[in-house]
């Protein structure tokens, strides 16, 4: 399991995180031909690539369907758009559902572009502006919805992060989230020959089956799917004339066995999560009588 720390996150940990994103926002805020060096371009193509190739056989669609289906009616709630950047692909539609809505990122540039086409539409509810969600600066209400879309492998103090997150959620509300994974032999493998290489391998942190020990204490797995565990095997096929109904059963075999703990799911690249926020998060042998992060008070 993973650890808990008896006392509050320290200062050095923090400051660390903080300087982090400063560093994640100064490489996004770079032209996209300079981000990073060639190794870190080259992995970034490749991934770009294998998307576009799971758009053929559906599997974006199922990812942004189950966000849907996760998020449900959004009427009456308050959002968290987190790690926005200039929308993501479900950023309006969200934004046009909710009664208040917040669009947050690290890059200025990037949240202007989404200010603008919220703008465009008159949606007088919703914002999208600059700011760092671990920052104490960040004074926000509290929310009713995290949507965490490639966000939440982000941070190297995961669990620092899972605190807050769960102290800025109102009781009963939700995170609906999308990342990377780290729990195959095969990514393993890849990722620990690349990350010697890696411009941004700072903010980098793939899931671990250690990391969903420490998403169980704060929330209730409600949902889980992932997403190219038998599948990323399929990807080559798509370049032979059968190969999308070849890669369209593999998907349909990671929908139907990749949706829980276990085998099935390590295997995948990616994970969509939905998350309920625990009344007090869980310990082994009990549960914790207060948060650990500094000066954050229990939602009631």
């Amino acid at each position: 399991m993973c650890a808990v720390p008896q006392s509050a996150i320290s200062g050095a940990e923090r400051n660390e995180m903080l300087g982090i994103n400063r560093q994640q926002r100064q490489f996004y805020e770079q032209r996209r031909t300079q981000r990073g060096n060639s190794p870190t371009r080259l992995w970034r193509h490749g991934r770009e690539l294998a998307w576009r190739w799971c758009s053929v056989v559906g599997a974006t669609a199922t990812v942004h369907n189950l966000h849907r289906e996760w998020l449900g009616d959004l009427q009456g709630k308050r959002v968290l758009d987190l790690g926005c950047y200039t929308g993501n692909p479900l950023s309006l539609e969200i934004a046009q559902a909710s009664t208040s809505y917040l669009g947050l990122d690290l890059s200025e540039p990037a949240v202007q572009v989404l200010q603008e086409q919220l703008r465009a539409r008159q949606l007088d509810h919703a914002t999208a502006r600059s700011g760092d969600f671990l920052s104490p600066e960040f004074d926000a209400e509290q929310f009713d919805v995290v949507y965490a879309c490639a966000v939440m492998h982000h941070f190297k103090h995961f669990e620092y992060f899972l605190e807050l997150v769960w102290s800025r959620l109102s009781p009963g509300g939700c995170i609906v989230s999308y990342d990377a994974m780290n729990t195959s032999w095969l990514l393993r493998l890849s990722r620990a020959c690349y990350r010697p290489f890696q411009s941004d391998a700072a903010w980098e942190y793939p899931f671990s089956r250690k990391s969903f020990d420490c998403i169980e204490k704060y929330f209730e797995i409600r949902s889980i799917q992932g997403i190219l565990g038998m599948g990323k095997w399929g990807l080559p096929l798509l370049l032979l004339p059968r190969g999308q109904k070849a890669m369209r059963y593999m998907h349909s075999y990671d929908l139907r066995h990749a949706n829980r703990l276990g085998p099935a799911l390590w295997r995948c690249m990616h994970v969509a999560l939905h998350l309920q926020r625990r009344d007090v998060p869980l310990e082994s042998g009990g549960a914790l009588d207060a948060p650990r992060v500094p000066g954050l008070k229990v939602p009631t």
